[in-house]
């Protein structure tokens, strides 16, 4: 002992020290002007004791504070430099296909959908039952391998400049779109959730057939990411990296308190009264056994969703859920319809929260694809309006993401079917700060006049897509007339009967040359001349598509 201090204290405070010598001679710390004089003073009481060791009662709390943050970003450094984020991405994917291997062999083989194996799978009543016993056990490994890995993949978000966008609101991206090619024209890093730990919690909640349905359809829909989770682009296009509280107790408490004041708000907005706990809020529900008794009470319909499909909410909302045979049938709720409008606070509430909180954690935008959850997380941000605060660029982000999800499922639903290639080839060309300008031009202002009007910032964006479509579309009609002029004429009768193509002229066959006599006795141009303004043509489409607006309207 020395002075209180235990030998492993003392060892690590003269490792602290020695770290900031040397980050200080490598160029790597700098100290704010102000703070310097006080450093130089602090830094030069300290003494070594005759092992070596610095004496810690000659270390002040200044060198200590300091010693601990550089020290802390010192051992994030070596994580990054010794771990890279593709070669945890490639472990995770290895237990997948470790352990899905054969059902993905059959999508690729019957070049089927997700949900079409899964729905054949989870009709297999012996794989259903040999699943439910082996999945607490899988469930655990892979717990364990987040717990150990998750870090890895934290810190190299955490201390990335990308655009990144983190998927909520749902167990996992749809198998129909690819979320890449929704987002990956403004967005350089797509964070993924594990589907295994997403889908994971509702075993032994849901019926059996349908856990093996749900955990098939998403864990194939994973599997087709590998390949871009995996490419050697930097910043990484696409990461597989669970929500923290999705393989952690204590996040889970830690969620449920920080979302009991929105839960209370919810309930206090419905119908129309202060709840001081969920207790309370419990006790009040249960006592609403029937949809009579609910709509006596809720004041405000309107925010009773359950599926935004179904249209406004209020009574018919309540009623189809009530008649859903797919929906859980939890024993807390026991077919209580005020108990069913509480979980639509208990449950979606905490769910917007974990997607802001995952935001905030990564410095990305939550991407919620589903437009019910989207609509949560639009009232979650309503009912923090005093508290929550966003900087202009985030909620532009915020505005970018939520249109192009809107966009691809309907204003421009085709724009996702852009080819992941197109995808890598915008980002390897650098193409990536042309293609935001694109989409969010006027964005700022929009935002600017109206904050909370995303159906007025999505429309924004399907304008911005329209006029870059219709460009596109007049630089191809262009070319394809120049085309025709290389001919001598708008339209050649040889071209459309098929006698005579351009792509023949560049072979240079002899038996062409009787071709180019004639050619050149009717006053048209000659192979020769055809060949050089074709190229020159040629070079022109080239080139155009390998900008950003070639690249994005593409379809090769």
């Amino acid at each position: 002992m020395d002075n209180g201090f235990d030998e492993d204290y003392i060892s690590s405070l003269t490792d602290r020290v020695f770290l900031i010598k040397s980050q200080l001679e490598a160029g790597k710390l700098k100290i704010a002007g102000h703070l310097i004089d006080g450093f130089k003073e602090s830094f030069n009481k300290i003494r070594l004791r005759p092992d070596g060791k610095v004496d810690p009662a000659t270390v002040d709390g200044r060198i200590r504070a300091m010693g601990a943050a550089v020290n802390h970003f010192f051992e994030r450094d070596e994580i990054k430099k010794k771990y890279n984020i593709i070669d945890f991405q490639e472990t995770y994917f290895r237990i997948l296909f470790g352990n899905f291997q054969q059902f993905y062999t059959d999508l690729i083989k019957h070049n089927a959908e997700p949900y079409q194996v899964a729905s054949v799978i989870s009709k297999d009543k012996a794989f259903v039952e040999h699943l439910d016993q082996i999945f607490p056990d899988l469930m655990s490994h892979i717990k364990e391998f987040w717990d150990a890995a998750y870090e890895i993949g934290e810190i190299h978000l955490q201390d990335g400049d990308q655009l990144k966008a983190n998927f909520a609101g749902d167990l996992f991206p749809s198998y129909k779109e690819n979320a890449v090619s929704s987002t990956g024209l403004y967005i350089d890093t797509m964070i993924l959730p594990c589907p295994i730990l997403r889908v994971g919690r509702l075993h032994g909640v849901t019926n059996k057939e349908h856990f093996c349905f749900l955990l098939l359809k998403h864990v194939l829909t994973c599997m087709t990411y590998r390949d871009l989770a995996l490419e050697d682009i930097q910043p990484a296009i696409v990461l597989v990296l669970p929500d923290k509280r999705d393989f952690s107790n204590d996040g889970n408490e830690y969620l449920h308190e920080r979302s009991t004041p929105f839960i209370l708000s919810h309930a206090q907005y419905l119908y129309d009264r202060k709840f001081e706990s969920i207790d309370n809020l419990y006790e009040f529900s249960k006592s609403l056994t029937d949809i009579d008794k609910v709509f006596k009470e809720l004041k405000r319909p309107d925010r009773l969703i359950f599926d935004i499909d179904w249209g406004v909410g209020g009574r018919a909302q309540l009623e189809r859920h009530l008649a859903d045979p797919e929906r859980l049938k939890s024993p807390i709720l026991e077919g209580c319809p005020g108990m069913e409008v509480m979980f639509t606070c208990t449950g979606r509430m905490p769910q917007a929260l974990a997607a802001r909180l995952n935001a905030q954690e990564f410095q990305s935008t939550p991407y919620i694809n589903a437009e019910t959850s989207w609509i949560y997380y639009t009232w979650l941000m309503e009912y923090e309006s005093l508290d929550f605060n966003v900087d202009n660029d985030s909620l532009k982000e915020l505005h970018m993401v939520n249109a192009l999800s809107k966009g691809m499922q309907g204003g421009f639903s085709w724009l996702g079917d852009i080819p992941l290639s197109n995808i890598l080839k915008i980002r390897r060309n650098g193409l990536m700060p042309e293609v935001r300008d694109i989409l969010s031009s006027g964005i700022s202002e929009v935002i600017n006049s109206s904050p909370n009007d995303y159906n007025a910032s999505s429309q924004r964006v399907i304008d911005n897509v329209d006029r870059a479509f219709i460009q596109h579309q007049r630089f191809i009609e262009k070319i394809k007339k120049e085309k025709l002029r290389i001919l001598g004429m708008e339209v050649a009768p040889f071209i459309v009967n098929g006698a005579f193509g351009i792509a023949s002229a560049l072979i240079n066959k002899p038996e062409l040359a009787v071709a180019s006599v004639a050619l050149g006795n009717l006053g048209l141009p000659t192979l020769k001349d055809i060949k050089t303004s074709f190229k020159s043509r040629k070079e022109k489409l080239e080139n155009y598509e390998r900008t950003a607006t070639g690249l994005m309207f593409s379809k090769k």
